[in-house]
């Protein structure tokens, strides 16, 4: 599966501009799979840490997400957090096949929905 991230990226929003500066400094780390769950962690302005989840549907697409933050909590939609979580995704996993095993992925994420 490939991912297609055109709407965030062609997003000039400040949500997505945050979220690429946080990606471009290094501050999504952890990154793992398991099955259909990326996790990973994302280090906030006062050096905290936020845990970091995005389950992904057998259809390809991004059907549940979390973030411990407390935009997360307060507003709806993704993060800041969420959304350098998935340029993460995008960098690590590219145009490969995202399944690690027979987890299902095998259409292209389709993020349109949530922005």
């Amino acid at each position: 599966m490939k991912l297609d991230l055109s709407s965030l990226t062609n997003d000039p929003s400040p949500l997505v501009k945050r979220a690429e500066e946080i990606f471009r400094l290094g501050k999504v780390y952890g990154l793992r799979q398991q099955g259909n769950t990326f996790l990973s962690r994302v280090e906030g302005k006062s050096q905290d840490s936020y845990p970091v989840s995005l389950h992904i549907d057998d259809n390809g697409r991004m059907d549940g997400y979390s973030c411990s933050c407390e935009a997360s909590r307060r507003y709806p939609g993704p993060c800041k957090h969420v959304v350098a979580t998935l340029l993460a995704i995008k960098e690590k996993y590219g145009g490969s096949d995202l399944s690690d095993d027979d987890s299902g992925f095998y259409s292209d994420i389709d993020y349109s929905d949530l922005f």
